[in-house]
């Protein structure tokens, strides 16, 4: 994701990124993520049915206590606003 993010953030290189997370309940959902060099469309489905797309202007890593977030930034669409799309511990 980190290689992700800087590609899009500092370099505007076009790539696309699935990105899995599975619920309480087993279900598979998969954000797909697509940068084209100016924006970001991100498109959500669970067990393989749609649920919404958006897109967002860039994405940001930021470093708080003991967590990294990659965070969506000025999504329109589906969603509105700013998404925190990962968390991930940087605990040692």
């Amino acid at each position: 994701m980190k290689r992700y993010a800087d590609g899009a953030e500092k370099n505007k290189i076009e790539d696309e990124i699935g990105y899995v997370v599975y619920g309480e309940e087993g279900q598979r959902g998969v954000r797909t993520l697509t940068f084209d060099g100016k924006q970001m469309n991100v498109s959500h489905s669970v067990d393989g049915k749609f649920i919404e797309e958006f897109n967002c202007k860039d994405i940001m890593f930021e470093t708080k206590i003991e967590v990294d977030k990659y965070i969506l930034r000025q999504c329109t669409g589906d969603y509105t606003g700013d998404f925190e799309l990962l968390s991930v511990s940087n605990k040692e």
